[in-house]
């Protein structure tokens, strides 16, 4: 071999070396690349999830519109759907306009107790301003009968029950131990009604127990089905939370098992 062919071969041997590794380093290069935008993407994507679990939060307060909710989902919907976990993202969706409706029902029923119980009260109120102003009168004091005069009593009793119904239907929400309470305290109600009904029996007045005992059966029925929405409410919310775990790990995951992958090429 000529001397300069032995001196042309190291250096050839050089090169190639000095090739293969600018080609490993432009492929770990190229890949470092991807990953690093794909983990900014998914980055991003984490952060528009962290946005929706906290505007979900906004909603349970009663401080963001559910349609808010629906923009951003059908933002970050599609997305998720490329990391596996959009199932779990609809269902956060479908269990938060469950709320919405028992919320809408509730209401609803908020505002039919407080009819039913203002209706009453003014029932008791014209009754007791009716009897107390003939009694104020000496021209017709004498005319008010026995019956009468227990009667008042009872009208003030109802106006006052009826107001301590609103504001234990008031509490219902935001403190659980009331509810059985509460219950309870409807049976009593409708139980001194029924043996009033009884006592005023073929009397002028025997329409006031009854009129008193519909209402407060119809009250009862209403807070019962109030409280069975408030508890359902609770295990949507539960489930909610679940699931928004679910997104967020999922998430996680995508983003660890895509470094692994790519780098193991």
């Amino acid at each position: 071999m000529r001397l300069k062919h032995k001196l042309l071969l190291p250096n050839m041997s050089f090169v190639l070396l000095l090739v293969v590794v600018l080609g490993l380093f432009l492929q770990s290069s190229g890949t470092v690349r991807r990953v690093r935008e794909e983990q900014t993407r998914l980055s991003e994507l984490s952060g528009m999830t962290r946005g929706m679990v906290k505007s979900v939060g906004a909603y349970l307060d009663g401080t963001l519109a559910l349609e808010v909710l629906e923009e951003g989902h059908a933002i970050v919907g599609p997305q998720l759907a490329e990391y596996g976990v959009r199932e779990q993202a609809d269902a956060v969706m479908a269990d938060l306009r469950k709320i919405d409706a028992l919320r809408a029902r509730n209401a609803e029923i908020m505002l039919h107790v407080d009819q039913l119980t203002a209706t009453a009260s003014e029932q008791s109120d014209t009754y007791i301003k009716q009897v107390s102003a003939r009694l104020a009168d000496e021209s017709t004091r004498a005319d008010v009968s026995t019956l009468e005069r227990h009667v008042i009593v009872g009208a003030h009793l109802n106006t006052s029950t009826n107001q301590e119904i609103r504001i234990q239907f008031g509490k219902l929400r935001e403190d659980p131990e009331v509810r059985a309470g509460f219950v309870g305290f409807l049976d009593e109600l409708i139980a001194q009604v029924t043996l009033d009904i009884e006592r005023l029996k073929d009397t002028p007045f025997a329409g006031l127990p009854v009129k008193a005992k519909e209402a407060s059966t119809e009250i009862k029925t209403l807070v019962e089905e109030y409280i069975r929405d408030l508890e359902e409410e609770l295990q949507l919310q539960a489930h909610i939370q679940d699931s928004a775990d679910a997104v967020a790990l999922g998430i996680e995951q995508a983003a660890t098992l895509q470094t692994n992958q790519a780098f193991a090429q």
